[in-house]
């Protein structure tokens, strides 16, 4: 959205830009949170069954995370 679309928005539909905003923003927190939480769970048992299951999850997470940051057009390194 360039600069002249965001200024005929009405200050109510402004207002739920920003929320929404606000909200993808927590939720990409919580799935740090949580990739953060994984990884380090995934290091202290290693590799046995539920190590498996832990890798692929945080490899989801991050995919989702990824396809996230594109989506901002953001850089993903």
């Amino acid at each position: 959205m360039d600069s002249e679309d965001k200024k005929k928005l009405t200050p109510f539909a402004e207002a739920k830009l920003n929320i929404r905003k606000t909200a993808e923003n927590f939720n990409f927190y919580n799935s740090v949170e949580m990739l953060a939480f994984a990884l380090d769970s995934l290091n202290k048992i290693g590799a046995d069954e539920d190590g498996l299951d832990l890798e692929k999850m945080c490899q989801n997470i991050i995919k989702d995370l990824s396809l996230f940051m594109q989506e901002k057009d953001d850089t993903w390194n």
